[in-house]
């Protein structure tokens, strides 16, 4: 392997990604969001005034699914003479919790989802026309529980907009980016084979001229041999250990004079070009840096209701909870002991 990179164009790649998902009204969009512990952390010391963090706030795996209604929400259904517009279903869908597969055309799967809606209505009318009603102790008691999770997913909200402003995500964001360290990249090609002496005979024909792409397209066994070997640019963390070391030692233009052994087989590496990775742009993490902060002071929130609150917490059987003693060993002597 080299680089452990979001792609998988090579069997180096250790790392994927995915995650889809379905909104709201007139725009639906999903974002599945990792918090960065570095935004919280600086969440938290904007609150109190601290010194900033200096972490870059990481790359977040983000899939998003957007379509308009507003002035283009055709009706999609009719179901007993009912007019169903497009919203309507994918409202549905949002609420059901469904996820769409990664990468999904929104009018390939729309039948589908369609179907879901139809299903939904038509239980729904069967459960009212066989005596349910919100006063049914199974229905009061689910209805009980979604106004339960309302009123704190609302709660949640509004903590986050009371005290997050775009202000403050753009001077989190300012700050983030001014104190990261910058992050040097390497662009490398590779040969990739499964014995020693393999590499060593590569390695001794490039060193006669013969040409490295047209060598890793005849020779080697990973994908980017179709494309002689360019593994693209990477981080000396997105690397396994060996080739890391192995291509950041290397002056530009360099060939390895030895073969540089992974997991993986061994590899023959050409460096081929180094630059600075260009931190990203505010419009592009705006939302995503939002979040993050937003859950940080949710997290502060929380631990000000805990102390505020009259709790008790008793063990798994229902009795008091032990209490430590402090250990006699150390606890200190008395004056003449």
């Amino acid at each position: 392997m080299a680089p452990k990179k979001k792609t998988t164009d090579d069997k180096t790649c250790n790392t994927s990604s995915c995650g889809t998902c379905c909104s709201k009204q007139t725009i639906v969009t999903a974002v599945a969001i990792v918090v960065a512990l570095a935004a919280v952390v600086y969440a938290l010391c904007l609150k109190n005034d601290q010194k900033p963090v200096t972490a870059l706030v990481p790359s977040v795996e983000v899939t998003e699914l957007t379509y308009e209604s507003s002035g283009n929400n055709p009706v999609v259904l009719k179901i007993g003479g009912r007019e169903v517009t497009r919203a309507a279903v994918m409202d549905n869908f949002a609420a059901s919790g469904s996820q769409l597969p990664e990468d999904a055309n929104i009018e390939d799967v729309f039948p589908l989802i369609q179907d879901q809606y139809v299903v939904s209505q038509l239980l729904k009318q069967a459960a009212i026309n066989n005596g349910f009603s919100k006063n049914t102790p199974q229905v009061a008691l689910r209805v009980n529980e979604a106004l339960e999770q309302g009123l704190r997913a609302a709660y949640i909200q509004s903590v986050g907009e009371r005290n997050v402003s775009d202000a403050d995500t753009k001077q989190a964001y300012d700050d983030i980016v001014k104190n990261a360290p910058d992050v040097v990249e390497r662009r490398a090609s590779h040969i990739l084979v499964a014995d020693e002496e393999t590499a060593k005979s590569l390695i001794a024909q490039l060193d006669d001229g013969a040409d490295f792409a047209e060598l890793a397209k005849d020779n080697s066994t990973g994908p980017t041999g179709v494309k002689g070997g360019d593994l693209g640019y990477f981080a000396k963390t997105e690397m396994v250990p060996e080739f890391a070391n192995a291509a950041f030692s290397m002056d530009i233009g360099d060939v390895s004079s030895e073969p540089v052994q992974t997991q993986f087989g061994f590899h023959v590496i050409k460096l081929t070009d180094e630059r600075k990775r260009e931190k990203p742009e505010y419009d592009a993490i705006k939302e995503q840096l939002k979040n993050q902060l937003r859950q940080a002071v949710l997290a502060e929130e929380i631990q000000k209701l805990r102390a505020e609150a009259d709790i008790t917490v008793f063990t798994f059987d229902g009795d008091d909870v032990p209490q430590e003693t402090p250990n006699a060993a150390s606890e200190p002597a008395a004056d003449g002991e």
